[in-house]
């Protein structure tokens, strides 16, 4: 995951909720990737900054399981920490 964040110290993340819409990569196509796993095709991203705030927003909102949103980088850090 790239190292960029946004104003509020934030960094762009997708969670395990993931269902492998497709939606967000056909937004925001330079900021998500798809990848297999064990569980299928997850969305994860590929450059916090990859397309406009506008692009990422609407992948976000767009997102039926409400999979991607902001997360204080201190959290995410955690998190990894612990996988």
């Amino acid at each position: 995951m790239a190292e960029a964040q946004n104003n509020n110290g934030e960094q762009l993340v997708v969670d395990l909720t993931c269902i492998g819409c497709n939606i967000c990569t056909n937004v925001a196509e330079q900021t998500f990737v798809m990848y297999e796993t064990d569980d299928g095709l997850k969305s994860k991203v590929i450059n916090q900054s990859g397309n406009t705030p506008t692009e990422i927003q609407q992948a976000i909102d767009m997102c039926p399981v409400t999979a991607i949103h902001w997360q204080k980088i201190a959290e995410q850090v955690k998190k990894d920490l612990r996988n």
